[in-house]
């Protein structure tokens, strides 16, 4: 980890506009050595509607219902229906851990009658690989009440 903190010379806010293109000046005057660092613990959290990023910056094509193409994948004509991504880091004293998660929820392109199914009680899932119905993921979720 490499922990950048201004000085009475730099801001906060200059060293993020510098990041860019002084990251590799930055790491290659770095030496080694002991120091002992106070950092306190901390915990972010994002969750990001990529969907909506996406085609802000033009990529519209995955998300058109008369237009996806996702034909290398399945015979169904998909479209993606929301995209979101999130993600977490956290640092105590017995390190740092990361994670980042995203999902992708596609709709059939055409107009069939959908049942709908409302888990609104505790529940179990399973994600499993789609060929070898292999268990990749098992999760329990005690309460279902909207984020």
């Amino acid at each position: 980890m490499i922990v950048l903190i201004p000085n009475q010379n730099i801001t906060l806010r200059e060293i993020e506009r510098q990041f860019g293109t002084n990251l590799e000046k930055w790491r290659s005057s770095l030496v080694d050595g002991n120091v002992e660092l106070h950092i306190p613990k901390f915990e972010l959290k994002s969750n990001l509607d990529l969907k909506s990023v996406l085609r802000s910056e033009g990529l519209t094509e995955p998300f058109n219902r008369t237009t996806a193409d996702y034909s290398t994948m399945t015979s169904r004509q998909l479209a993606i229906s929301k995209l979101f991504q999130t993600a977490s880091i956290s640092m105590d004293e017995t390190g740092v851990r990361a994670t980042s998660t995203t999902a992708a929820f596609f709709e059939l392109r055409s107009f069939f009658f959908r049942t709908r199914i409302n888990a609104n009680k505790p529940f179990l899932f399973i994600i499993e690989d789609i060929h070898t119905r292999t268990p990749l993921f098992l999760g329990r979720v005690t309460d279902p009440r909207p984020l």
